[in-house]
């Protein structure tokens, strides 16, 4: 059997030159939020594509965060060609309410549940899943989609 879910952690690579990969791991987001603004405003100025991959974590986050992230951010949004979020079941809704945030500021912004789905999205070759190679099961989840 995998060991359970590590604690938080981001995964970054570069896809082709252009796409910016982040993957998040773990559980919360929260203590990261100034990180997390810093590293959209440094994506979105060197990539013309983002990938944020939230299929392995649940970033918690109080709605004010969001308020913070959206607004430090700017008008920034527009800049990328396209920004792409990956979903779990879990943090669906939670995704897509935040795409909308981002749609809404000018981003041209998808939410997926698939890397497949994000390479059909976006019309290339993505490689290997960057998720595949870590080696952990996924948090156990009640019944209501929520960690235990």
């Amino acid at each position: 059997m995998k060991p359970a879910v590590p604690e938080f952690r981001i995964i970054e690579k570069t896809i082709n030159n252009k796409i910016s990969y982040t993957g998040l791991v773990g559980a919360s987001l929260q203590p990261l939020l100034g990180k997390a603004i810093a590293d959209y405003k440094r994506k979105i100025n060197e990539h013309s594509i983002l990938i944020v991959d939230y299929r392995k974590g649940d970033p918690v986050v109080k709605p004010q965060d969001l308020t913070d992230l959206l607004d430090e951010v700017g008008d920034a949004w527009s800049i990328p060609e396209r920004i792409v979020y990956l979903y779990n079941e879990s943090n669906r809704m939670r995704t897509a309410h935040f795409s909308k945030l981002v749609l809404n500021r000018g981003g041209n912004v998808v939410a997926v549940s698939s890397w497949r789905e994000a390479a059909e999205t976006l019309g290339v070759e993505l490689g290997n899943d960057p998720l595949d190679a870590l080696d952990f099961a996924p948090a156990p989840q009640d019944s209501d989609g929520t960690a235990p």
